[in-house]
């Protein structure tokens, strides 16, 4: 109980106890002495009684006083010095008497009593104002609305943990017998046509052909990694219609003479004359011939192809006939060319696709740039290093930490050893997803499926 409290209390029992009041009259002595001894006991009585009512009565009025005392009046603002409290309570009061002068508060009494101010006098320090709900509910929708005004960081990306399935490796298809189809248009908008026992392969997006092994189908752009003769078994028929020719610069001789016998078997007409033939022309005939070649050359389109020469110095070839792609050369095992292929002339932008037909694990160190693609078409000859192993023949074992740090790069898997059965490359692989819990999704096997490998 605090000092106000217990004073309150104090004053209350000192005025609530049974005073005699001095102004109480008592009762009208009798005149007749004869009848005194009589009525005295009965007189007496009355007067206890009354004097009992006089002071119940004086007592109830001076509780009533106290009480109307202590609620309306209050301790005197002077002997107090103002608090935090009391000055909040002047502001709010005086906002009030605007808030009437302005005409919003027309309804309220002028001289309705104010029972907190009343109770914050009696109570002093220990009095607690009624909180408004409405207020804090108001006040906590604006900072909500406040808070989401802010702008807010999005929160960090939660890798998603891959299924069995979805790291899972891939196959091609089998479409038409021994001719195998790799499927990527969604990935990369290419798809990759060949046969896994046969070098070469073909993408219809781009009108290409890598090696001239085909002869299903004739392409405008060739480019030969060497002039081996598996890789030259449509080059005479693919010859026919195709717009470029690449090859390594040691070879463009041995390959020019190939495709003049050719076309010498082929059109015997369209051969040019011999030099004996040539030699007894005039030389003005020559000039005028000359000329005629040149102003023909810049009206007419050109015919035939145009042989492209990649050597170690000029590696870097701009297509801008109809391929609209710039091609970089890689020099590798056994004198092998391979090529990269880009959007642009920077190396270090992301490129379309990469062929590599032969391969080391030092060549792939050197040339790391060439795995900077969307697809990588790749031989891979053994499942786990070989003694025995040729040159420009790599195993997985080489190239599987390339493959896991490229997520983002499809890697075709070709030139596997025909000694290698296809069941035991599918197991292999299996238990590298299954077992050691590897992502080989970006890995597709240029191999027919399980399924379909019995009907060949």
């Amino acid at each position: 109980m605090t000092a106000s409290e217990q004073q309150v209390s104090n004053n209350v029992e000192e005025a609530t106890k049974p005073v005699a009041s001095p102004n109480v009259k008592p009762a009208a002595q009798p005149t007749n002495v004869e009848n005194a001894p009589s009525n005295s006991t009965a007189d007496t009585q009355q007067q206890f009684i009354d004097l009992e009512r006089w002071n119940a009565l004086k007592q109830q009025q001076a509780q009533k006083r106290i009480i109307e005392h202590l609620m309306y009046s209050g301790r005197p603002e002077e002997e107090t010095a103002p608090t935090a409290r009391t000055r909040l309570a002047n502001r709010v009061k005086n906002k009030q008497k605007s808030g009437e002068k302005g005409g919003k508060n027309k309804n309220t009494k002028k001289n309705e009593f104010d029972v907190e101010k009343t109770l914050r006098s009696v109570l002093g320090s220990d009095y607690r104002p009624q909180k408004n709900k409405k207020n804090k509910k108001k006040r906590n929708r604006r900072k909500k609305q406040k808070q989401n005004q802010q702008p807010t960081a999005p929160p960090p990306e939660e890798k998603r943990v891959k299924t069995e399935q979805e790291r899972l490796f891939r196959t091609a298809s089998n479409p038409y017998s021994t001719h195998l189809v790799v499927d990527l248009l969604k990935e990369v908008k290419m798809t990759v046509h060949g046969r896994y026992d046969r070098s070469g392969f073909e993408i219809p997006e781009l009108n290409l052909s890598l090696e001239a092994s085909s002869l299903e189908a004739k392409r405008q752009h060739i480019f030969l990694s060497n002039i081996a003769k598996e890789n030259l078994h449509g080059l005479s028929y693919q010859s026919d219609e195709c717009v470029n020719i690449s090859c390594a610069t040691k070879h463009c001789d041995a390959l020019l003479a190939y495709l003049d016998a050719w076309t010498m078997l082929t059109d015997p007409e369209g051969v040019e004359p011999s030099k004996d033939d040539a030699a007894e022309a005039t030389l003005d005939e020559k000039i005028e011939e000359d000329q005629d070649e040149e102003e023909s050359q810049d009206e007419a389109e050109p015919e035939g192809y145009m042989l492209n020469e990649f050597g170690e110095e000029n590696n870097y070839v701009w297509f801008e006939n109809d391929l609209m792609l710039h091609v970089t050369s890689h020099v590798g095992p056994e004198d092998t060319l391979s090529y990269n292929f880009s959007r642009k002339e920077e190396r270090s932008e992301r490129g379309v696709f990469s062929y590599i037909p032969k391969s080391s694990s030092s060549f792939l160190k050197k040339n790391a740039q060439i795995l900077n693609t969307g697809l990588v078409i790749l031989n891979c000859n053994h499942l786990t290093k070989m003694e025995t192993s040729g040159p420009g023949e790599i195993c997985w074992a080489q190239i599987q930490s390339l493959v896991l740090e490229n997520p983002d790069t499809y890697f075709i898997l070709n030139s596997f050893d025909s000694s290698i059965p296809h069941t035991k490359i599918y197991q292999h692989f299996g238990n590298l997803v299954t077992a050691e819990g590897l992502d080989l999704s970006n890995v597709v096997l240029f191999l027919p499926p399980p399924s379909v490998e019995n009907q060949i």
